[in-house]
């Protein structure tokens, strides 16, 4: 676990850097090993997801607003969790258990590392993605002045920049504790600013209503212009409310996913290093893990821009097959047409 300060010497075999020694060989084997199968079955499907994500969004004319290029990064935090991240716990367990200490060491130093990068970097595009999307509802006609593709950029880059250096950080510090406090901080932000965003999102809906209702009455009094602006302005503040909520079903997921795993934090916070509070925290971070799985399906199921863009990849991806697959084809028939020549 690495939230325990290493208080071994240098020369504890057990000991890894900054990380403390394990307590693996106290844990409940059964809690390693589901935690390892969990792992293990769900990287490759987490890989395929994301990189099918990945690969629709790059360059795509189609999605490439503000709000697509934060889901990229949230695709791409996903990526990095199951092609790197649960791999390298699977390793650093099973090493670890084998008595393969050196081998244990690497795997986990990787793990622990990028699993904070993307861990945090989920964290804040989740937020950001609550706060665009409110934005988006309240400025209207003005959002694309304020929030605009080249923003979106240099602020995502910011924060793959500024979390990949915090985090790296730990190497020079001898209590982990303040590394902890921060990434608690962090994820209970990130969390507030969800509840906060979506709290005025339903808000504004709730007070739009109420003002469509008021104007309903007056309707035949207005000239057709006005009418067809009001009508315009409706279907953009539909279009933005179910957009909202569609997005509410990854923010959903991530509150779930992470309020356990920052409660382990707290917990280790109060009462400091323990079994319990390791196997906890093994349980909670698979958990986080698994979410990088479940979100390529979120956005393939109720984004609809993104599924229709996702279908017309597979469907290149099935051509592409099929071509090769009769070029090859082809190419037996005549190789077999040349042999059955040359033996007569």
């Amino acid at each position: 676990m690495l939230i325990t300060m290493n208080n071994s010497s240098s020369s504890d075999t057990n000991s890894c850097l900054f990380l403390h020694p394990l307590l693996v060989n106290t844990e409940p084997i059964p809690y390693v090993v589901l935690t390892c199968v969990l792992n293990a079955v769900v990287f490759l499907p987490t890989v395929a997801g994301n990189s099918l994500i990945l690969v629709t969004m790059w360059r795509n004319p189609n999605l490439d607003s503000p709000n697509h290029i934060y889901l990229f990064s949230l695709a791409t935090a996903d990526f990095i969790t199951g092609f790197v991240v649960q791999p390298s716990y699977v390793v650093h367990k099973m090493a670890w258990l084998y008595s393969k200490s050196s081998l244990s060491c690497t795997a986990r130093i990787i793990m622990e590392i990028v699993a904070w990068i993307s861990a945090a970097v989920s964290c804040s595009t989740v937020s950001i993605i609550s706060l665009d999307r409110m934005l988006a509802l309240q400025l209207h006609m003005r959002y694309q002045l304020y929030v605009t593709q080249r923003r979106a950029i240099n602020s995502t880059l910011s924060i793959w920049i500024g979390l990949t250096i915090l985090s790296c950080g730990r190497f020079f510090m001898k209590d982990i504790r303040p590394f902890v406090v921060i990434g608690t901080i962090g994820i209970l932000s990130g969390m507030a600013n969800v509840f906060f965003a979506y709290g005025q999102i339903f808000r504004y809906m709730k007070h739009h209503r109420k003002k469509i209702g008021l104007q309903c009455p007056s309707v035949t009094g207005i000239n057709t212009s006005d009418s067809e602006t009001t009508t315009a302005k409706k279907v953009k503040v539909k279009k933005l409310w179910r957009s909202a909520i569609n997005l509410a079903y990854v923010v959903g997921l991530f509150v779930v996913a992470y309020l356990p795993f920052v409660s382990t934090l707290i917990a280790f916070l109060v009462h400091g290093p323990t079994m319990q509070i390791d196997v906890a925290y093994d349980i909670t971070r698979t958990i986080v893990f698994c979410v990088s799985l479940v979100n390529p399906f979120f956005y393939c199921w109720k984004i609809s821009d993104v599924k229709i863009e996702v279908m017309k990849t597979l469907k290149k991806i099935r051509k592409r097959a099929i071509d090769l697959d009769d070029k090859r084809t082809d190419g037996n028939s005549q190789n077999n047409g040349e042999n059955h020549t040359a033996s007569r």
